[in-house]
């Protein structure tokens, strides 16, 4: 069967960012950060923690009145689809196109750049967005630059973490930094929040701690929803052949942003490239930046110039 219907809660009713700043094409879910939800809701939380459109199997009957069901951007009471695909069957292309109209996200395995386009290029009315697989860190970087720059001007994706990496609460916030700064609309799995397993007494812990893995999770989502050049704005890598470090900028030339992303991959200390007159907006090992011109083992900051 080619759909399992689930529900897809929106929680916002407007982008935040002002039609100014951004592209005519945007769209809400483009800017929208996603949760995917496998026990008790409580919809407190994802206030808190600013997340824009939750998916969940069901949803609690006292809930039902707080949040609107949504296909079409801003339509109520109507019902998201996430779909599991079967990109052997030879009719894949012809039933999503029947589905379209709904918002669509899929499940996809590991597949070509080419098939990617075709399932997420808009023309083709097919899916709104498509979920691959995490990849492992020591790819990371092979796999955002040959992926993220293909999609370029090809449809959209999710950007999420691959669990078994996120050893550490460093690494954990290293890959989330890098998750809400690149092209993509970020999706979080219950719990990568906490860098841990979920559970409701670690994040009311982790919600007073301003150091806290679910404090970045806030200040990154914070971040990108005032940014515009974070959604919209180009991707650009550099250095692009070390393959233990990853840096790329984000320009949004029409709001005139433009900010400077770089990640150690390594174990170890390496230099920072960023440039001299970039200013630190944040970084996983908190708010100094770290000893002058170094990065630390796993170290991830943002700068905007």
């Amino acid at each position: 069967m080619l759909k399992n219907l689930i529900k897809l809660l929106h929680l916002r009713s407007e982008p935040d960012s002002s039609e100014e700043s951004i592209p005519s094409a945007h769209a809400w879910w483009k800017e929208a950060v996603f949760y995917q939800s496998e026990k008790d809701l409580r919809l407190d939380y994802f206030e808190i923690l600013g997340v824009d459109a939750l998916i969940v199997d069901s949803v609690p009957q006292d809930m039902e009145t707080d949040i609107k069901f949504i296909s079409d951007y801003g339509t109520a009471n109507a019902d998201g689809f996430r779909l599991k695909i079967d990109i052997n069957d030879p009719q894949m292309h012809t039933h999503l196109q029947g589905l379209y109209g709904d918002f669509l996200i899929a499940e996809v395995p590991e597949i070509d750049i080419n098939l990617s386009r075709k399932l997420t290029d808009s023309y083709r009315n097919e899916l709104n967005l498509i979920i691959k697989p995490p990849v492992p860190l020591a790819e990371l970087k092979k796999f955002y630059i040959k992926h993220l720059n293909a999609d370029h001007g090809h449809g959209w994706n999710t950007l999420t973490i691959n669990k078994k990496d996120a050893s550490t609460i460093t690494i954990a916030k290293m890959l989330a930094l890098l998750q809400f700064t690149l092209r993509g609309s970020p999706l979080i799995y219950q719990g990568e929040e906490l860098g841990t397993e979920f559970s409701w007494e670690e994040a009311d812990k982790q919600e007073l701690d301003a150091t806290s893995v679910l404090s970045f999770y806030r200040d990154l989502i914070a971040l990108r929803r005032s940014a515009p050049a974070l959604i919209y704005g180009a991707l650009t890598f550099l250095n692009q052949k070390d393959t233990g470090f990853l840096n790329f900028s984000r320009i949004l030339s029409m709001s005139g942003e433009n900010f400077y992303i770089e990640a150690n991959l390594r174990n170890k200390t390496q230099r920072s490239k960023a440039p001299d007159d970039a200013e630190f907006l944040l970084g996983n090992y908190g708010t100094t930046g770290g000893k002058e011109g170094k990065l630390r083992p796993y170290e991830a900051r943002i700068y905007k110039l």
